[in-house]
Protein backbone atom coordinates (compact mmCIF):
# COMPACT_ATOMS: atom_id res chain seq x y z
CA UNK A 1 0.00 0.00 0.00
CA UNK A 2 0.80 3.49 -0.60
CA UNK A 3 0.91 6.93 1.91
CA UNK A 4 -2.30 7.81 0.44
CA UNK A 5 -4.19 4.69 2.46
CA UNK A 6 -1.83 5.02 5.61
CA UNK A 7 -3.16 6.25 8.78
CA UNK A 8 -0.78 8.19 11.17
CA UNK A 9 -0.31 5.95 14.78
CA UNK A 10 -1.23 8.54 16.78
CA UNK A 11 -4.72 8.57 15.16
CA UNK A 12 -5.78 4.78 15.87
CA UNK A 13 -7.66 5.07 19.34
CA UNK A 14 -6.83 2.81 21.96
CA UNK A 15 -10.61 2.11 22.53
CA UNK A 16 -11.46 1.75 18.90
CA UNK A 17 -12.64 -2.17 19.40
CA UNK A 18 -14.09 -1.25 22.90
CA UNK A 19 -17.62 -0.98 21.72
CA UNK A 20 -17.83 -4.51 20.24
CA UNK A 21 -21.66 -5.54 21.01
CA UNK A 22 -21.61 -8.75 23.24
CA UNK A 23 -24.79 -10.19 20.57
CA UNK A 24 -25.38 -10.37 17.25
CA UNK A 25 -27.40 -8.39 15.05
CA UNK A 26 -26.53 -4.33 13.78
CA UNK A 27 -25.01 -1.64 16.59
CA UNK A 28 -23.03 1.10 15.99
CA UNK A 29 -20.62 0.03 18.14
CA UNK A 30 -19.61 -2.87 16.46
CA UNK A 31 -19.81 -0.82 13.11
CA UNK A 32 -17.02 1.53 14.79
CA UNK A 33 -14.75 -0.81 15.89
CA UNK A 34 -15.25 -2.54 11.90
CA UNK A 35 -14.75 0.58 10.64
CA UNK A 36 -11.06 1.16 12.52
CA UNK A 37 -10.43 -2.69 11.27
CA UNK A 38 -11.21 -1.70 7.66
CA UNK A 39 -8.56 1.35 8.35
CA UNK A 40 -5.98 -0.39 9.90
CA UNK A 41 -5.99 -3.49 6.96
CA UNK A 42 -4.72 -0.85 4.29
CA UNK A 43 -1.79 -0.77 6.29
CA UNK A 44 1.41 -2.66 5.51
CA UNK A 45 4.33 -1.15 8.10
CA UNK A 46 5.28 -4.31 10.46
CA UNK A 47 5.59 -2.72 13.25
CA UNK A 48 2.83 0.07 12.63
CA UNK A 49 0.22 -3.28 12.75
CA UNK A 50 2.24 -4.31 15.83
CA UNK A 51 1.97 -1.04 17.70
CA UNK A 52 -2.27 -0.84 16.92
CA UNK A 53 -2.66 -4.97 17.80
CA UNK A 54 -0.60 -3.91 21.17
CA UNK A 55 -3.18 -1.37 21.49
CA UNK A 56 -6.36 -2.94 21.06
CA UNK A 57 -4.61 -6.08 22.87
CA UNK A 58 -5.38 -8.28 19.92
CA UNK A 59 -3.34 -10.88 18.00
CA UNK A 60 -2.67 -9.92 14.57
CA UNK A 61 -1.85 -11.45 10.99
CA UNK A 62 -1.85 -9.98 7.87
CA UNK A 63 -2.11 -11.55 4.35
CA UNK A 64 -0.54 -10.16 1.01
CA UNK A 65 -0.39 -13.01 -1.66
CA UNK A 66 1.68 -12.12 -4.92
CA UNK A 67 0.73 -10.38 -7.60
CA UNK A 68 -0.31 -12.39 -10.57
CA UNK A 69 1.67 -11.50 -13.51
CA UNK A 70 -1.99 -11.94 -16.15
CA UNK A 71 -5.17 -9.65 -16.06
CA UNK A 72 -7.01 -8.86 -14.15
CA UNK A 73 -3.17 -8.99 -11.62
CA UNK A 74 -4.95 -9.04 -7.95
CA UNK A 75 -3.53 -7.73 -5.22
CA UNK A 76 -5.07 -8.54 -1.83
CA UNK A 77 -4.60 -7.17 1.48
CA UNK A 78 -5.97 -8.11 4.59
CA UNK A 79 -6.09 -8.92 8.17
CA UNK A 80 -7.23 -11.02 10.49
CA UNK A 81 -7.61 -9.97 14.45
CA UNK A 82 -8.45 -12.20 17.61
CA UNK A 83 -9.52 -11.14 20.90
CA UNK A 84 -11.64 -13.90 23.10
CA UNK A 85 -14.92 -15.28 21.66
CA UNK A 86 -14.54 -12.89 18.38
CA UNK A 87 -12.46 -12.91 15.14
CA UNK A 88 -12.40 -10.01 12.88
CA UNK A 89 -11.20 -10.31 8.76
CA UNK A 90 -10.88 -7.16 7.25
CA UNK A 91 -10.78 -6.32 3.57
CA UNK A 92 -8.05 -3.65 2.68
CA UNK A 93 -10.21 -1.41 0.00
CA UNK A 94 -8.50 0.61 -3.42
CA UNK A 95 -5.73 2.28 -3.04
CA UNK A 96 -5.37 4.81 -6.04
CA UNK A 97 -1.73 4.19 -6.56
CA UNK A 98 -2.01 0.33 -7.01
CA UNK A 99 -2.91 -0.15 -10.27
CA UNK A 100 -3.50 -4.13 -9.86
CA UNK A 101 -6.63 -2.38 -7.37
CA UNK A 102 -7.92 -0.34 -10.68
CA UNK A 103 -8.04 -3.19 -12.79
CA UNK A 104 -10.03 -5.39 -9.54
CA UNK A 105 -12.37 -2.40 -9.66
CA UNK A 106 -12.59 -1.93 -13.58
CA UNK A 107 -13.02 -4.99 -14.60
CA UNK A 108 -16.41 -5.62 -13.90
CA UNK A 109 -17.95 -7.62 -16.15
CA UNK A 110 -20.63 -10.93 -15.10
CA UNK A 111 -18.85 -14.09 -14.27
CA UNK A 112 -20.67 -17.89 -14.38
CA UNK A 113 -21.73 -17.03 -11.02
CA UNK A 114 -23.16 -14.01 -11.38
CA UNK A 115 -20.69 -11.71 -10.08
CA UNK A 116 -18.30 -9.16 -10.81
CA UNK A 117 -15.08 -10.68 -12.43
CA UNK A 118 -12.49 -8.27 -10.64
CA UNK A 119 -13.82 -8.73 -7.02
CA UNK A 120 -14.08 -12.54 -7.43
CA UNK A 121 -11.00 -12.63 -8.60
CA UNK A 122 -9.21 -10.88 -6.11
CA UNK A 123 -10.78 -12.71 -3.46
CA UNK A 124 -9.98 -16.30 -5.56
CA UNK A 125 -6.24 -15.09 -5.12
CA UNK A 126 -6.08 -14.99 -1.49
CA UNK A 127 -8.52 -17.35 -0.49
CA UNK A 128 -6.13 -19.96 0.58
CA UNK A 129 -4.54 -17.41 2.69
CA UNK A 130 -7.90 -16.49 4.61
CA UNK A 131 -8.60 -19.81 4.86
CA UNK A 132 -5.67 -20.95 6.08
CA UNK A 133 -6.16 -17.98 8.84
CA UNK A 134 -9.87 -19.04 9.61
CA UNK A 135 -9.86 -22.54 9.33
CA UNK A 136 -9.74 -22.91 13.06
CA UNK A 137 -12.10 -20.52 14.14
CA UNK A 138 -14.56 -21.79 16.99
CA UNK A 139 -17.98 -21.69 15.14
CA UNK A 140 -19.70 -20.77 18.82
CA UNK A 141 -17.20 -17.45 18.54
CA UNK A 142 -17.98 -14.91 16.44
CA UNK A 143 -16.99 -14.12 13.06
CA UNK A 144 -17.10 -10.70 11.65
CA UNK A 145 -15.79 -9.85 8.36
CA UNK A 146 -15.29 -6.00 7.09
CA UNK A 147 -13.64 -3.48 4.74
CA UNK A 148 -14.19 -0.62 3.11
CA UNK A 149 -14.61 0.09 -0.72
CA UNK A 150 -13.15 -2.65 -2.58
CA UNK A 151 -12.31 -4.31 0.97
CA UNK A 152 -16.33 -4.18 1.14
CA UNK A 153 -16.91 -6.01 -1.48
CA UNK A 154 -14.56 -9.05 -0.77
CA UNK A 155 -16.06 -9.16 2.58
CA UNK A 156 -19.33 -10.19 1.35
CA UNK A 157 -17.67 -12.85 -1.14
CA UNK A 158 -15.67 -13.81 1.91
CA UNK A 159 -18.47 -13.94 4.13
CA UNK A 160 -20.45 -16.30 1.41
CA UNK A 161 -17.56 -18.38 0.91
CA UNK A 162 -17.24 -19.21 4.56
CA UNK A 163 -21.08 -20.24 4.87
CA UNK A 164 -20.38 -22.71 1.66
CA UNK A 165 -17.09 -23.74 2.73
CA UNK A 166 -16.68 -24.00 6.63
CA UNK A 167 -20.46 -23.88 7.47
CA UNK A 168 -19.77 -20.93 9.47
CA UNK A 169 -22.04 -17.82 9.90
CA UNK A 170 -20.38 -14.11 9.82
CA UNK A 171 -21.46 -11.14 10.23
CA UNK A 172 -20.64 -8.69 7.63
CA UNK A 173 -20.18 -4.72 8.37
CA UNK A 174 -18.55 -2.55 5.08
CA UNK A 175 -18.74 0.82 4.43
CA UNK A 176 -18.36 2.36 0.95
CA UNK A 177 -19.12 -0.76 -1.06
CA UNK A 178 -19.73 -0.71 -4.51
CA UNK A 179 -22.06 -3.15 -5.90
CA UNK A 180 -20.86 -7.03 -6.33
CA UNK A 181 -23.25 -9.10 -8.54
CA UNK A 182 -26.27 -9.67 -10.10
CA UNK A 183 -29.81 -9.38 -8.79
CA UNK A 184 -30.14 -13.20 -8.54
CA UNK A 185 -26.62 -13.56 -6.52
CA UNK A 186 -27.92 -10.53 -4.34
CA UNK A 187 -31.32 -12.97 -4.04
CA UNK A 188 -29.66 -15.67 -3.12
CA UNK A 189 -27.44 -14.02 -0.97
CA UNK A 190 -29.92 -12.10 1.23
CA UNK A 191 -31.53 -15.90 1.95
CA UNK A 192 -28.42 -16.63 3.99
CA UNK A 193 -26.70 -13.78 5.05
CA UNK A 194 -29.43 -10.43 3.60
CA UNK A 195 -29.92 -10.21 7.65
CA UNK A 196 -26.52 -10.38 8.93
CA UNK A 197 -24.98 -8.17 6.55
CA UNK A 198 -24.79 -4.19 7.23
CA UNK A 199 -23.81 -2.01 4.30
CA UNK A 200 -23.11 1.69 5.88
CA UNK A 201 -22.97 4.40 2.82
CA UNK A 202 -21.85 8.43 4.43
CA UNK A 203 -23.36 11.20 2.64
CA UNK A 204 -22.72 11.47 -1.15
CA UNK A 205 -19.96 8.43 -1.37
CA UNK A 206 -20.98 7.68 -4.82
CA UNK A 207 -18.77 4.20 -4.81
CA UNK A 208 -21.61 2.81 -3.56
CA UNK A 209 -23.42 3.61 -6.78
CA UNK A 210 -21.36 1.71 -8.92
CA UNK A 211 -21.45 -0.69 -11.54
CA UNK A 212 -25.00 0.86 -11.74
CA UNK A 213 -28.43 -1.13 -11.26
CA UNK A 214 -28.42 -0.43 -14.89
CA UNK A 215 -26.23 -3.22 -15.97
CA UNK A 216 -27.90 -5.81 -13.97
CA UNK A 217 -25.95 -5.34 -10.53
CA UNK A 218 -27.63 -5.15 -7.55
CA UNK A 219 -26.95 -4.36 -3.77
CA UNK A 220 -26.90 -6.90 -1.08
CA UNK A 221 -28.12 -6.53 2.80
CA UNK A 222 -29.38 -4.15 5.17
CA UNK A 223 -28.27 -0.65 4.19
CA UNK A 224 -28.08 2.60 6.76
CA UNK A 225 -27.22 5.99 5.29
CA UNK A 226 -26.40 9.44 6.81
CA UNK A 227 -25.89 12.99 5.55
CA UNK A 228 -22.26 14.13 5.16
CA UNK A 229 -20.70 14.73 8.22
CA UNK A 230 -23.36 14.07 10.52
CA UNK A 231 -23.23 10.59 12.37
CA UNK A 232 -24.96 7.37 11.48
CA UNK A 233 -28.50 6.26 13.16
CA UNK A 234 -29.47 2.94 13.69
CA UNK A 235 -33.19 3.63 13.55
CA UNK A 236 -32.13 4.66 9.48
CA UNK A 237 -31.86 1.02 9.00
CA UNK A 238 -33.19 -0.40 5.81
CA UNK A 239 -33.67 -4.22 5.50
CA UNK A 240 -33.06 -5.76 2.49
CA UNK A 241 -34.06 -6.19 -0.43
CA UNK A 242 -32.10 -2.15 -0.56
CA UNK A 243 -30.59 -1.39 -4.11
CA UNK A 244 -29.84 2.54 -2.63
CA UNK A 245 -28.11 4.00 -4.13
CA UNK A 246 -28.78 4.22 -7.37
CA UNK A 247 -25.99 6.11 -9.73
CA UNK A 248 -27.99 9.14 -11.30
CA UNK A 249 -29.73 10.50 -8.42
CA UNK A 250 -26.52 10.06 -6.77
CA UNK A 251 -24.12 12.41 -9.56
CA UNK A 252 -27.02 14.80 -9.16
CA UNK A 253 -26.86 14.79 -5.41
CA UNK A 254 -22.93 15.15 -5.26
CA UNK A 255 -23.42 18.10 -7.79
CA UNK A 256 -25.51 19.85 -5.94
CA UNK A 257 -23.79 19.64 -3.12
CA UNK A 258 -20.44 20.52 -5.25
CA UNK A 259 -22.06 23.57 -6.78
CA UNK A 260 -22.83 24.50 -3.02
CA UNK A 261 -19.96 24.39 -1.57
CA UNK A 262 -18.26 25.95 -4.16
CA UNK A 263 -20.69 29.04 -4.36
CA UNK A 264 -20.25 29.48 -0.28
CA UNK A 265 -16.53 29.36 -0.48
CA UNK A 266 -16.83 26.44 2.40
CA UNK A 267 -14.18 24.01 2.97
CA UNK A 268 -15.25 20.47 4.51
CA UNK A 269 -14.91 20.31 8.67
CA UNK A 270 -11.51 19.12 9.83
CA UNK A 271 -11.48 15.34 10.57
CA UNK A 272 -7.38 14.99 10.85
CA UNK A 273 -4.40 17.49 11.49
CA UNK A 274 -2.05 15.61 8.97
CA UNK A 275 -1.51 17.31 5.66
CA UNK A 276 -3.49 14.32 4.13
CA UNK A 277 -6.16 15.47 5.92
CA UNK A 278 -6.21 18.92 5.58
CA UNK A 279 -6.17 18.48 2.03
CA UNK A 280 -9.18 16.07 1.57
CA UNK A 281 -11.04 18.93 2.84
CA UNK A 282 -10.94 20.14 -0.62
CA UNK A 283 -11.93 16.79 -2.60
CA UNK A 284 -15.68 17.20 -4.44
CA UNK A 285 -18.54 15.68 -2.00
CA UNK A 286 -19.00 12.38 -4.13
CA UNK A 287 -14.66 11.23 -3.48
CA UNK A 288 -14.23 13.13 0.31
CA UNK A 289 -17.30 11.14 1.34
CA UNK A 290 -15.77 7.67 0.30
CA UNK A 291 -13.04 7.87 2.66
CA UNK A 292 -12.52 6.07 5.14
CA UNK A 293 -11.47 8.82 7.84
CA UNK A 294 -15.69 10.09 7.17
CA UNK A 295 -16.63 6.70 7.91
CA UNK A 296 -15.22 6.19 11.32
CA UNK A 297 -15.68 9.70 11.82
CA UNK A 298 -19.47 9.35 11.56
CA UNK A 299 -19.47 6.59 13.87
CA UNK A 300 -17.94 8.68 17.00
CA UNK A 301 -19.88 8.12 19.83
CA UNK A 302 -21.88 11.35 20.78
CA UNK A 303 -20.49 13.84 23.44
CA UNK A 304 -22.29 12.96 27.01
CA UNK A 305 -24.60 16.04 28.06
CA UNK A 306 -23.56 18.29 30.27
Amino acid sequence: MTFLVRLPLEFYPADALDGLAPHEGFDLGTARAAAWASQLAYEDEPEKLDAVAARWRVALAAFSPPTGAALPMPQTRGIVLRRPGTTILAFAGTDPLVLANWLTDLLFFVNDDGLHGGFAAALAAAWSDVTALVADHDPSHRLLITGHSLGGALAVLAAQQAVIEHVLLPEVYTFGMPRVGTAAFARDYDAVLGARTFRLVHGEDLVPAVPPSSLGFHHVGCCLSCARHTRFDRSLLKPPPCDDPQLVSGLQSALREGVRRLVSLSLDPQIRSDLKGQASRLLAPALGDHLPDRYWQALEPQPAAS
